[in-house]
């Protein structure tokens, strides 16, 4: 077999390769993405904090905002709010 023949085998592994790689920069980005999240969660939750006791309810209803949009706009209402009541009644739908 000449050096110019296909080689198979080697082609599949620089495939594997490849979507190894691939795989690394999508895990970076999606960590990159979820730290983001976290931050703006804990944030928010240091905001309340300043407010008043922060009932377990609203902790886990935070915490599980997945919309990086939705953290920002509750963060901006936290620093409007004089209290975690009130805060709770302007995030009530």
């Amino acid at each position: 077999m000449s050096i110019y023949e296909y080689n198979r085998e080697l082609h599949m592994q620089v495939i594997a390769e490849e979507e190894r790689e691939e795989g690394k920069r999508e895990g970076k980005i999606e960590g990159k993405i979820e730290g983001k999240r976290e931050g703006k969660i804990d944030s928010l939750l240091m905001i309340l904090h300043t407010k008043g006791e922060i009932p377990d309810e609203l902790a886990v209803l935070i915490r599980g905002v997945k919309d990086e949009q939705i953290l920002t706009r509750w963060t901006e209402l936290a620093l409007k709010t004089t209290s975690v009541e009130e805060f709770e009644e302007m995030i009530k739908l």
